[in-house]
């Protein structure tokens, strides 16, 4: 809603969320398919959506496309190559994007740490900028060292007394140097700026671990335009003639290929999310806080005793006896319910107790059912609709009261959502286990104890 209602050149700040929770926002924003306008606003290299699309797409050649998290970034972290190090040991895929101070953005992308030397998959790119008419992908060589991290950075190609490097990042005094060929392809009438071996300086540079994927909707529809070649066969002004035709085709191309994945992502969603009838919700009250639940959420770990709390003969036990469908409540009930809301006015009662209505009759009633009962005012009509309707939800999802932090039980309800929603491929990884401020450790293990007893407590602490 921010982002709809703050101008272009002052977006909203991403949102952010305490260190415990931030796998579990990663996630939310994969499923809601707004992960790469998240990215896009994080980022402090102004690349935006499209530039997005593209890097899945090469990543998607490779088999190596998921969600991207931002690890370290010199503008957020400083120019540091001690701080770099510090952030990037224990990443695994990782992306570098960079820009430098005549706008060109460019990068590379390696299958592994920056702590081996011969990843699988590498390739190098450039995105846009001066010396880009489309984007370009460089491929790794067969057989060729694809990075290692040297005493300065980040170092794509071996470094045989730095001959060999194809891009390489001098983290402490901010330079870079492109000279590709070594190890990576260079495809044909590639700018020298790509291959003369000139240091230069970069403005920004960022790191993005990259989060193995699961085959969701964009891996399945998303075919990317080829890139486009620089024309120089004709004239001039026919090469930027022609040139400029197949941008703007390009572009279109993108554009619709972005909606494509957003409608797949969406229809996704929604099937995710609306499978199942209400019956299959449970409301919890949690010690006064409430919260509403799949029924298939809670028994996700079948050996708990939470999931035999909610399995059938039990559910069915603790719906069915407590309380009469509406639609068979007597006139003395449909009267007993409505005297109990204090907002609604004895006169408004009296009506209903003159007319003898019973529970199905009521269920039937709306705007004209009402006015036909004698009621006028039409604050009263609409606040009695209202609470029919807030009775058959609470009668369809009838509560279930749990007594014990909403803190610590919200935080098992969440990794059991994120676990569902890992398993039905809505989400890329595997999410981790809950992430517990030191003060409830104490209580949440007890009540781990007590849901999930014996070995099926590793379900939840390992």
């Amino acid at each position: 809603n921010d982002r709809n209602i703050s101008p272009p050149d002052h977006p909203p700040d991403p949102p952010s969320v305490d260190v415990e929770n931030e796998e579990i926002l990663a996630r939310l924003l994969e499923i809601f398919g707004i992960h790469d306008i998240i990215m896009e606003s994080q980022s402090k290299v102004t690349i935006d959506r499209n530039d997005w699309m593209v890097i899945r797409n090469w990543l998607k050649q490779e088999k190596s496309n998921g969600i991207m998290k931002l690890v370290y970034s010199s503008t957020l972290n400083g120019c540091s190559l001690a701080t770099f190090q510090e952030k990037c040991r224990s990443i695994g895929p990782n992306i570098i994007i960079a820009k430098d101070a005549e706008g060109n953005i460019f990068g590379g992308y390696t299958s592994c740490s920056w702590w081996q030397t011969h990843a699988d998959k590498a390739f190098l790119f450039a995105l846009r900028g001066n010396y880009v008419v489309s984007p370009l992908k460089f491929d790794l060589k067969a057989g060729r060292q694809s990075h290692i991290n040297t005493s300065s950075g980040p170092s794509f190609g071996s470094t045989g007394q730095y001959v060999n490097t194809d891009l390489r990042f001098n983290l402490n005094n901010s330079t870079f140097l492109f000279c590709i060929g070594a190890n990576y392809e260079v495809p044909l009438m590639t700018n020298p700026f790509f291959t003369n071996g000139t240091y230069r300086n970069y403005s920004q540079l960022e790191v993005y671990e990259v989060l193995p994927s699961r085959g969701r909707a964009d891996e399945k529809l998303f075919v990317f335009p080829q890139t486009a070649l620089k024309i120089t066969k004709f004239t001039p002004p026919i090469n930027e003639a022609i040139q400029s035709r197949w941008q703007a085709m390009y572009n279109v191309d993108a554009s619709q290929s972005n909606l494509e994945i957003s409608f797949a992502n969406e229809e996704e969603m929604i099937a995710s999310f609306a499978a199942g009838e209400n019956k299959d919700t449970v409301l919890l009250s949690l010690s006064g806080t409430d919260i509403a639940v799949k029924r298939s959420t809670l028994q996700f770990c079948e050996e708990s005793t939470l999931a035999r709390q909610f399995d059938d003969k039990i559910w069915k036990n603790q719906t069915g006896g407590k309380h009469t469908p509406i639609f068979k409540w007597t006139a003395k009930e449909v009267i007993s319910w409505i005297d109990r809301n204090d907002d609604i006015d004895d006169e408004v009662v009296q009506r209903f107790r003159e007319n003898v209505l019973k529970g199905a009759e009521l269920l039937a009633l709306g705007k004209e059912g009402l006015a036909d009962l004698g009621i006028k005012r039409k604050g009263t009509i609409y606040l009695i609709i209202n609470e029919i309707k807030k009775l058959e939800a609470k009668h369809e999802s009838p509560v279930t009261f749990i007594e014990h932090s909403p803190y610590c039980f919200g935080k098992i309800v969440d990794y059991l959502r994120l676990k569902s929603a890992f398993c039905n491929g809505l989400i890329s990884v595997d999410p981790p286990r809950p992430i517990v401020r030191q003060s409830e450790k104490q209580r949440f293990r007890r009540i781990v104890d007590y849901y999930f007893p014996g070995d099926s407590s590793k379900f939840i602490i390992g």
